[in-house]
């Protein structure tokens, strides 16, 4: 995505700019093998009085500053230089001398176009451009399965005063080692009595018994 920017000085035809656009859009793509509609050019006028340039140099001084991504080495530049200098000379008629071809190849992160970074970054798709939206993103949503039950945490609950403590739990007693009164021993069964309400016994007033040489008189 070569972008172009061309320094003449003032005073020039519309003609001779056209033609100005036209040759280095076709030594660009030519040279470097990039689609036409991928150059963007703009023509800069500056008044007489405001260049100074060394003396050899006409009023048909051209200065071209192009930024482009990074990866072209110094033979495909070399091609581009010598294309532009071909083209200006048969059109509109400049001479070499006063070519001069500035090329810029900073970082591709460096690239926007329309507010998307033309590059690819680590880990995300190998096309040119990454959106704001997509930088913006952290890490991927696990996404559910349409049907599938969704696990749901439930939230701590917050003690208040108004809640009753938990009651203490007491230990149960020690079950004592010796058998059961209730078990007889003999047998090892329970006694058939047992559970059944007994009888409380009368309590019987003691007999008095007289000799019979001492019978009390009736």
């Amino acid at each position: 995505m070569p972008i172009v920017r061309i320094d003449i000085q003032t005073g020039k035809s519309t003609a001779y700019k056209r033609d100005i656009l036209r040759s280095v859009r076709a030594a660009i793509t030519r040279s470097l093998d990039v689609a036409d509609e991928r150059v963007t050019q703009r023509i800069v006028e500056t008044p007489a009085e405001n260049i100074d340039a060394p003396d050899e140099r006409s009023d048909r001084l051209t200065v071209i500053d192009i930024s482009m991504l990074p990866g072209r080495d110094a033979t495909l530049k070399q091609s581009m230089y010598a294309a532009i200098v071909a083209e200006l000379g048969d059109r509109p008629g400049i001479h070499q001398h006063d070519v001069t071809v500035l090329v810029n190849d900073p970082a591709a992160e460096c690239f926007a176009i329309g507010g998307v970074m033309q590059c690819t970054l680590p880990g995300q798709a190998e096309l040119p451009g990454v959106s704001a939206e997509e930088l913006a993103e952290d890490e991927p949503v696990a996404e559910v399965a349409e049907g599938e039950p969704v696990e749901e945490v439930a939230e701590p609950q917050e003690v208040t005063s108004e809640q009753a403590p938990p009651e203490p739990v007491l230990a149960e007693e020690p079950l004592s080692a010796e058998p059961s009164a209730a078990i007889d021993p003999a047998s090892g069964e329970p006694p058939e009595h047992v559970g059944e309400a007994q009888p409380v016994a009368a309590e019987t007033e003691s007999v008095v018994e007289w000799p019979t040489d001492a019978q009390p008189e009736a």
